[in-house]
């Protein structure tokens, strides 16, 4: 009994040397079990780490040989609607450059978004053309290296467009784009728009495509680049337009607008802009008021206050040359009357005296 005892009391002790432990009260049954577990678990979790690290390695080097070259002349959109994340990293340029349009309507969202930015240089007007929709959600920065082939998009896509992407557009994309393709813009993605890349492309044309909503999302900074394109603005629209693009408006700009539009300021419901009705039609009136100032001034008094007309009724420049032909006849009538009159008193003199 003797010898079991001290056998069993060596043999605990050298479990608890091995295990760290030292005296008997801090014996923990499991503490040996529990340690191993923890270190297996580890080394797992390491091995899972460095499995998907290299696996991530695998597929962009797999995507990198299928993206990279000529062949992506025989992709099609139902390759390209397989492409992963990886792929759509991997494409480049000669692969955009040599790809059929048509293989571009399989891209998604999740592939646009990582489209790399120089890569996306080869992309065409009629590549892009054929983009899904809704595959315009995905647009990001890389927007910013489109360039011209901005041309090929429609209203249908550039609807699409969100916030982040809207703020990287570039001169040369507002100039290439077709203005038609202005009408698909969202009130979110014109108010994130770049002033100084808007100021120097957008036209009047491209401007009259704008949505009501969409104009809602211009700012004074947009605005106050534009002089000739405010030409382009709808009573429609300018009845939407925030009292801060108002305040950003130039007189140049205001000038501009045609005076059938103006009618917009008043119709806004908030009533924002009213105050601008005066100085829109003003600089339409200008050279009016010098013709109405010529023509119905009654003695010290200035203008007559019947001949004065409503804002936009005035006479313009456009009636000088009425009112030159109207002086003209009267004064050819006036001179024929009398020539007629001399002829009849002479006829009638001569037959008197016979």
């Amino acid at each position: 009994h003797t010898h079991t005892h001290t056998h069993t009391h060596e043999r605990k002790k050298m479990m608890q040397d091995t295990n760290g432990y030292k005296g008997r009260d801090d014996v923990l049954p499991d503490a040996g079990p529990v340690s191993a577990r923890r270190r297996k678990e580890s080394v797992g979790l390491i091995y899972i780490i460095l499995g998907i690290a290299c696996f991530e390695a695998a597929e962009t080097a797999e995507a990198s040989t299928q993206t990279s070259g000529p062949s992506c002349n025989t992709l099609t959109p139902n390759q390209t609607a397989q492409f992963n994340v990886y792929q759509c990293r991997a494409i480049q340029q000669p692969c955009f450059a040599s790809m059929k349009p048509k293989a571009f309507s399989g891209f998604t969202a999740e592939c646009v978004a990582g489209f790399d930015g120089n890569a996306i240089q080869g992309i065409t007007a009629n590549q892009i053309g054929r983009i899904k929709p809704k595959a315009f959600m995905g647009w990001n920065s890389n927007i910013e290296y489109m360039g011209l082939a901005c041309a090929g998009m429609t209203a249908a896509q550039t609807s699409y467009f969100q916030e982040y992407a809207c703020g990287a557009f570039g001169q040369d994309c507002f100039t290439a784009m077709d203005s038609s393709a202005y009408s698909g813009f969202s009130k979110k993605c014109v108010a994130n728009w770049r002033d100084n890349e808007l100021g120097a492309s957008l036209g009047s044309r491209d401007l009259a495509k704008l949505s009501p909503d969409a104009v809602a999302g211009l700012n004074d900074h947009d605005v106050a680049l534009w002089t000739q394109q405010c030409e382009g603005f709808g009573a429609h629209q300018l009845a939407s337009i925030s009292e801060l693009a108002c305040e950003g408006m130039s007189s140049d700009c205001l000038e501009y607008i045609p005076p059938k539009s103006c009618s917009g300021f008043v119709k806004s419901s908030s009533g924002l802009c009213q105050g601008l009705y005066n100085p829109c039609m003003e600089g339409k009136n200008k050279q009016n008021e010098q013709i109405q100032l010529f023509l119905a001034v009654d003695g010290d008094e200035g203008p007559s206050s019947s001949f004065v007309q409503p804002p936009g009724q005035g006479l313009g420049l456009a009636h000088l040359p009425i009112i030159f032909v109207v002086s003209l006849v009267g004064m050819f009538t006036i001179a024929f009357a009398g020539m007629y009159s001399a002829r009849i008193a002479y006829l009638r003199a001569k037959y008197t005296s016979l």
